[in-house]
C-alpha cells in the first residue's frame, strides 16, 4: 500500500509540474518582456562574469520567465516541501543544487563555490527562503560571495498582472497570460574572502535594502 501511495504521489507531482510548465510557456508566448535594464549585465555574464543572482522568494516563479538563456544553477533547500517546485525548475532547464545525505548543506555550498569559480555561471538564490520571514534577507548569498569572490546581483521582476496564494508565507506571485514583464538589477555587492562576520552581516542588510529599492523602482 505504501508503495502504491508513493507512486501515486510521484505521478501527481509530475502531472502538476508538467501542466504548470505548459502554462508558463503560454505566458511567455503571449507576453512582452522588457530587459533593456539588464542587457549590460547579461552581456558581462555571457563574456565570463559569474554572479550570485539574488531575488525575493515571492518572485521566484516570475524569474523563471527571464527570456535570456543563461547557465543558471538554482540553490534549493533539501526540504520535501520544495520537491514540486524543484521538479518544475529542473524541467525548465535549470540545474538544481540541493543538499542530500550527511553534511549535505556543506557539500552544497562547496559545490556552489566551485561553480562560481567557473566563468559565466549564475547561481540563483531566494535570499528570504525557504520559510521566511518574507523580505528579510538571510546570509546564504553573502556566504557564497565571500567564498567564491563572485559579486551578488540584486534582481527584481515586475509583472503587470499577477495572482497570489494568500496562504503561503511569502504570498508568492504567479503570472497571468497576456502580460508585461520588467526585469531590473541593482549594483553589484562585493564581499572579499577576508570579510569579517560583521561585514557579511552588513552586506546582507545592504542586499535587503537594494532588493526593496528595486521593488519600489519598478
Amino acid at each position: 500500500m505504501d508503495r502504491f501511495l508513493d507512486i501515486f504521489q510521484l505521478t501527481h507531482r509530475v502531472i502538476i509540474a508538467r501542466s504548470f510548465q505548459f502554462y508558463l510557456k503560454l505566458v511567455k508566448l503571449t507576453s512582452t518582456f522588457y530587459t533593456n535594464n539588464i542587457s549590460s549585465l547579461i552581456k558581462e555574464i555571457e563574456q565570463g562574469l559569474s554572479v550570485v543572482y539574488a531575488i525575493w522568494h515571492c518572485e521566484s516563479v516570475l524569474h523563471l520567465l527571464l527570456p535570456c538563456r543563461l547557465k543558471t544553477y538554482a540553490f534549493f533547500t533539501g526540504h520535501s516541501a520544495a520537491d514540486l517546485y524543484a521538479r518544475l525548475v529542473s524541467d525548465l532547464g535549470y540545474t538544481l543544487l540541493r543538499p542530500s545525505g550527511e553534511n549535505g548543506m556543506q557539500r552544497q555550498i562547496l559545490m556552489a563555490k566551485d561553480i562560481l569559480l567557473t566563468p559565466g555561471k549564475v547561481i540563483g538564490i531566494a535570499v528570504d527562503g525557504p520559510f521566511g520571514p518574507s523580505r528579510v534577507a538571510k546570509h546564504g548569498a553573502a556566504m557564497l560571495a565571500n567564498l567564491s569572490g563572485a559579486p551578488i546581483i540584486p534582481f527584481h521582476c515586475k509583472a503587470r498582472y499577477t495572482w497570489t496564494k494568500k496562504k503561503t508565507w511569502d504570498n508568492r506571485l504567479y503570472p497571468c497570460l497576456f502580460n508585461e514583464f520588467i526585469f531590473l538589477n541593482g549594483p553589484p555587492i562585493n564581499i572579499g574572502p577576508e570579510a569579517t562576520t560583521k561585514e557579511i552581516d552588513d552586506a546582507t542588510l545592504h542586499l535587503q535594502s537594494e532588493l526593496n529599492k528595486l521593488c519600489k523602482r519598478a
